[in-house]
């Protein structure tokens, strides 16, 4: 899930942002997204990518990284100035408040050292598959920036694409 999430979420940041590079000050968030977006765009940042939602007080920055609905799928609104990047409610509630669903059934928190290594606070990759789908979908992949990284991974469409 967090795979598909970040792919989907990367996608409609890259589209959002025209492709240019992102500072992402949050911790939590860079570790997901900074190794692929420096790879893909580069590594100097113009513009912020923040986390906003709620409980989380305004966000000052150019992209919001905001929580879908858990039921409805609704993302939540933003102000005006700052355009929407969605993303999957856990995930997106893990990153803002560095918090994991305790599995169904259980009182007690898991050890970390039992979690697979695809958990947050792992080193992963976001799925490459998720992410050119969800790219293609978006009108802005005629730009040409976006066509470029596009195009770049569509040999790979099929099997894994490799940042």
């Amino acid at each position: 899930m967090w795979a598909a999430a970040a792919a989907s979420a990367l996608a409609h940041l890259l589209a959002a942002s025209g492709g240019d590079p992102i500072l992402i000050p949050e911790h939590q968030v860079a570790e997901v997204f900074r190794p692929t977006l420096g790879r893909l765009v580069g590594t100097v940042p113009e513009r912020t990518l923040v986390l906003a939602g709620p409980g989380l007080p305004e966000a000052d920055g150019d992209f919001a990284l905001i929580p879908e609905h858990p039921q409805t799928g609704e993302p939540w609104p933003v102000a005006p100035s700052l355009k929407p990047v969605p993303l999957a409610w856990d995930v997106w509630r893990h990153l803002a408040f560095h918090q994991t669903s305790k599995p169904v059934g259980r009182s007690v928190p898991v050890p970390p050292e039992t979690l697979p290594a695809l958990l947050p606070g792992h080193r992963f990759e976001p799925d490459g598959q998720i992410f050119l789908s969800v790219l293609a979908r978006l009108s802005e992949v005629r730009q040409p920036q976006l066509r470029a990284i596009y195009e770049r991974g569509r040999p790979y469409n099929y099997t894994f694409y490799v940042f």
